[in-house]
């Protein structure tokens, strides 16, 4: 009996410790950013924190709305690119992981843009599970979209009037489709920190405090500045700086 207590108790503590050598990030498939086969922006910015501690990455591509609840429920560790929301349920480190720009996207020629007071009584689309509602202060009726092929589908066929998205996302997605991109205009309608949002576990926690003090250290040696150059992301680093 005491043997059996004893290997189970060894059981335990090796999974623990095999448990805090890695991290699980679940996030979609964001072009430049979170590619399923591990490339990407975040991804590489990931590795630079983490694997210095000895700690290994796993990724899981899933749908914004499911990532979310895995790592509400605990089934994963970390969602990448969220505003710091609900901090009662998540943590959230203090250092921001990227300073986005969400913008509109309509047909040109459609509307007279008069800012987003626009988009009041308009039938305006966005991914399941993103909450711009909550930071834009006018009414709309929102239409929530499985993807950015839809989005842009229901654009193109007046179904929404507007798609609102990172602005990053919005560029690549015309850059890759050059034949629609002069049919389009987008107009930025919020900026915002995105951080990276743990699980309310123990583990959470110290991954937090982790990503905290080596981005410092990313930043004074001049190596977040060089991933930035490295995506072709120069231009941004100055105002994510600033905005730290």
């Amino acid at each position: 009996s005491l043997i059996l207590v004893s290997l189970s108790t060894l059981s335990l503590a090796s999974e623990d410790s095999r448990d805090n050598s890695s991290i699980t990030i679940v996030t979609p498939v964001w072009k430049s950013f979170t590619e399923a086969d591990g490339k990407g922006f975040y991804f590489d910015l990931m590795r630079m924190i983490y694997e210095p501690r000895g700690i290994s990455i796993n990724h899981q591509i899933t749908p914004w709305a499911r990532s979310e609840l895995m790592v509400k429920h605990q089934k994963a560790d970390a969602l990448l690119g969220s505003y710091r929301t609900d901090k009662e349920q998540y943590h959230y480190p203090e250092q921001a992981l990227w300073l986005d720009v969400s913008a509109a996207a309509f047909k040109q020629g459609s509307k007279n843009w008069q800012g987003i007071e626009s988009l009041t009584k308009q039938n305006v689309g966005w991914i399941r599970g993103y909450t711009y509602d909550s930071y834009l202060d006018v009414e709309m009726n929102i239409v929530k979209l499985t993807d950015n092929k839809q989005a842009w589908e229901l654009l193109h066929l007046g179904r929404i009037d507007y798609y609102i998205d990172s602005l990053t996302d919005l560029n690549l997605y015309l850059k890759n489709h050059q034949s629609i991109k002069q049919a389009f205009r987008l107009e930025p309608v919020l900026t915002k920190k995105m951080y990276i949002r743990f699980a309310k576990t123990a583990k959470g926690k110290k991954l937090a405090d982790i990503y905290d003090a080596e981005i410092i250290k990313l930043i004074d040696k001049g190596k977040l500045k060089e991933l930035y150059e490295k995506w072709e992301y120069g231009a941004h680093y100055p105002a994510f700086i600033s905005a730290q």
